[in-house]
């Protein structure tokens, strides 16, 4: 908490020093509420209509230490409807939230940044998910020449350093946990490689996670700057995670043609579904061979979804990768699915899921209401 001139902000993501500051910071650092005294209201007054000139729809919570009529008077005359005084009970100060972000939700800067974040989820581990993941993001910056964010939140076995030798040896946990930015901060945050901001999950750390709030903050403050953030998940549904998910666009399971990894990935779609997250679940079928006992009707009927897209087994071409610390090959047969699915990624219309292919015998059973008519 800082207080300055009278003026006291309760920081989440960042805090506003004073007026003069704030132009300056929100529109690096854009939080989604700022919390703010109103015991000096001139002061208060200017420091609201300071931050509003640069982040239009940002939405305000006054606190004082009493709540007379003519204080919440003249509060609403500053623009600010929410307003919070001791004591806090629990059950007015969350109603005030989910107002707040209710709001936030149809009118604030966030409508203005971008829509494109999508999360990588394994059907299990080794089925390939950061391999398309990274190269997926890489191509996606060549193709649009848009700002594009990698973040590898497997905090337990992220590769995405290893991968691409990144030598930074901040973390997305890092940023998830910083109370500030600006352009100086994040540089050191990120590594810069192939037109992507890649961030790492950093070094083994059994204890330390990320908290639900922290990575919306993250992927909120991501929007802004990102034409497109990309998010390699673990798969362990981590509460972190899970918000992640439903902060993004898109899901893209990843799964392969083996039995164990279907089995695993129908239990998924299950419980995303469990989590009102099912609409959003895409299946990517890699590895995927051309002789196959079960083919992508099976893996459909199966999970109950049709794959999306396919890839190659190119063993040869993500071996050579790695070893040089390069995305695949843009001329390997991987590398052009990879390319190809990344020009689809801008464009929602594009990324509309087929529709279930009908069984034979489906096209002569009549719906029930049909055959009353």
């Amino acid at each position: 908490m800082e207080s300055q001139s009278g003026v006291t902000i309760l920081r989440s993501f960042p805090y506003y020093p004073n007026a003069e500051e704030a132009g300056r910071l929100v529109r690096i650092y854009a939080p989604n509420c700022v919390i703010l005294s109103v015991a000096d209201l001139p002061e208060a007054g200017r420091l609201a209509e300071e931050v509003r000139k640069s982040l239009p729809g940002v939405q305000f919570i006054a606190v004082h230490d009493q709540a007379e009529p003519s204080m919440l008077l003249q509060v609403i005359r500053l623009g600010i409807q929410e307003f919070l005084s001791p004591p806090f009970r629990h059950d007015i100060v969350a109603e005030s939230l989910l107002r707040v972000r209710t709001q936030l939700s149809t009118d604030s800067v966030l409508a203005k940044g971008t829509n494109l974040v999508y999360s990588f989820l394994p059907a299990k581990p080794g089925v390939g998910t950061t391999t398309l993941a990274v190269n997926t993001a890489i191509a996606a910056a060549r193709i649009t020449a848009d700002p594009v964010f990698f973040g590898d939140f497997d905090l337990s076995n992220g590769v995405v350093r290893f991968m691409l030798k990144l030598d930074s040896e901040r973390s997305v946990v890092d940023a998830a946990s910083t109370d500030e930015a600006d352009e100086s901060t994040w540089s050191k945050l990120i590594c810069r490689k192939f037109g992507v901001d890649f961030m790492h999950a950093g070094r083994l750390q059994p204890d330390t996670r990320v908290s639900p709030i922290q990575a919306q903050r993250l992927i909120e403050f991501l929007r802004r700057p990102y034409k497109i953030v990309f998010a390699d998940l673990s798969g362990n549904f981590e509460k972190y995670s899970i918000e992640i998910m439903r902060q993004s666009r898109r899901i893209f399971l990843v799964t392969t043609p083996e039995l164990p990894a279907l089995y695993l990935a129908r239990d998924r779609v299950a419980y995303l579904n469990s989590l009102d997250l099912g609409d959003r679940v895409t299946v990517l079928l890699n590895r995927a061979v051309k002789r196959s006992s079960i083919d992508e009707k099976d893996i459909s009927s199966l999970l109950g979804l049709p794959v999306f897209r396919t890839f190659a087994n190119d063993y040869m071409s993500v071996a050579q990768a790695l070893q040089d610390a390069n995305p695949v090959k843009e001329n390997s047969e991987l590398g052009r699915q990879i390319a190809e699915f990344a020009r689809m990624i801008p464009d929602e219309q594009s990324m509309k899921k087929p529709e279930p292919a009908k069984k034979f015998l489906e096209f002569f059973t009549l719906n029930p209401s049909r055959g009353r008519a």
